[in-house]
């Protein structure tokens, strides 16, 4: 337990207020996040020293990369770069890392991100296609997380889903609450059984609603 709380990887770009959507999966079922799992991606930091830490970045860094935007109440905050990728590919291996403890060294393997593509099919549907390149025992993915929100609006709203893996492939539709009706990307994460995360991912979605 000691490990995997200590090994928790923070992702990029997405979501924290979540709450669940209130809609169910086309070819895969609603499953609640492991106790030990990791909380997701993290709130966009409320100024950009604190967006910088996670990643490791420079304050110049993320000011260059990101937007910086004012709100009402006068807080400055830092949004990441728009995602232009509707799509992204599966990774296709689990990620080692190795660490030493009182026993010696030992490897710990993370599992891969699943690639996904998402579009908008109505006003209050996201429908969401994730898909694995092969499975791995050492790090066999339990739980995909889904992070919908605007990525324009600073206050950060968000809805997620969380699926239980099944299959290589699964198709989720998430349902919009009212706040996130502007909702245009789509982050994800993979987590194994025992909460170890994978890398994070976000794509644009893509609007096939008819004009």
């Amino acid at each position: 337990m000691f490990l995997a709380t200590a090994l928790a990887v923070v992702g990029v770009g997405c979501g924290s207020d979540k709450e669940r959507a209130a809609a169910g999966t086309a070819s895969t079922e609603s499953a609640a996040r492991p106790a030990s799992a990791a909380t997701g991606p993290p709130v966009v930091a409320a100024n950009a020293s604190e967006a910088a830490q996670p990643a490791g970045q420079t304050v110049e860094t993320v000011a260059r990369n990101g937007r910086t935007v004012t709100l009402s109440d006068g807080t400055v905050v830092t949004l990441p770069p728009k995602p232009r990728r509707t799509s992204i590919p599966p990774q296709r291996s689990c990620r080692k890392r190795t660490y030493r403890t009182s026993r010696g060294w030992r490897a710990i393997y993370f599992p891969p991100r699943p690639g996904i593509a998402a579009e908008r099919t109505d006003r209050r549907t996201v429908t969401v296609r994730y898909r694995f390149y092969r499975f791995d025992r050492r790090c066999k993915p339990h739980i995909v997380d889904l992070t919908v929100r605007d990525a324009d609006d600073a206050s950060f709203p968000a809805t997620d889903e969380q699926v239980e893996v099944r299959a290589l492939r699964g198709t989720v539709r998430i349902a919009l609450p009212d706040r996130v009706l502007g909702a245009d990307t789509v982050a994800v994460r993979a987590y194994t059984r025992r909460g170890l995360p994978s890398d994070s991912g976000i794509v644009r979605i893509r609007d096939t609603r008819k004009r």
